[in-house]
C-alpha cells in the first residue's frame, strides 16, 4: 500500500498548491478536477496521504521550487499537468497487479489505479489536444515535467513500506 499512500501524499500537495494565491487557470482546469478525482478513489481504496511530501533538490546558491511555485506559471502547469495525466495511463497497466498482490492479503481495492471508470486513453488524448492548442512555451512546459516527475518518484520512494513490501504478510 505504500504505494497508494504516496500517490495519495502526491494528490493531497496537488490539491493544497491549487490554493497558492495566483496559481493559474491551467492548473485550476486541468489538474484540480485530477486532483478531486484521484482522492476520492484513493478514499475509496482506504488510502490515506502520509507524511508531508519531500521538495524537488535544491540547486546551489537558489531557493528550493516547490509545486505551488510551478502553477502560478500557465505553461509549467502544464507540464505538470503532463506528468500526472500520463500516470494514470500507467495506473491501467499496474492495477491487475495490484489487485493480485495486495487484495487478498489487505482488502484494498485499486479504484485509484483503474480511475474507477474513467477512459484514461481517451482523457490523454483530449488533454493532448488541449496541450497543443494552448501554445504553451514548451521548454517551460519540459522543464516542469521533469521536475514534476523527479518530485512524485521523490514522494513515492519516501512512502512508507507495507508489510508486502518487507516480505511479510
Amino acid at each position: 500500500m505504500h504505494f497508494l499512500t504516496g500517490w495519495a501524499s502526491v494528490w493531497r500537495e496537488v490539491r493544497r498548491a491549487m490554493d497558492t494565491p495566483g496559481a493559474s487557470t491551467t492548473a485550476a482546469t486541468e489538474l484540480a478536477p485530477m486532483a478531486d478525482q484521484a482522492l476520492a478513489w484513493l478514499t475509496a481504496d482506504g488510502v490515506t496521504p502520509g507524511a508531508p511530501t519531500p521538495g524537488a533538490p535544491e540547486a546551489p546558491g537558489s531557493r528550493r521550487l516547490g509545486l505551488s511555485d510551478l502553477l502560478v506559471d500557465p505553461a509549467a502547469a502544464w507540464g505538470v499537468a503532463y506528468v500526472l495525466h500520463g500516470s494514470r495511463l500507467g495506473g491501467a497497466v499496474l492495477a491487475p497487479r495490484v489487485d493480485a498482490a495486495l487484495v487478498p492479503f489487505t482488502g484494498a481495492g485499486s479504484a485509484f489505479l483503474r480511475t474507477a471508470g474513467a477512459d484514461p486513453g481517451r482523457e490523454w488524448v483530449a488533454f493532448r489536444r488541449r496541450l497543443d492548442a494552448s501554445g504553451t512555451r514548451r521548454s517551460d512546459a519540459v522543464t516542469a515535467a521533469r521536475w514534476t516527475f523527479g518530485w512524485v518518484c521523490s514522494v513515492l520512494a519516501a512512502a512508507p513500506a507495507d508489510r508486502l513490501a518487507a516480505g511479510t504478510r
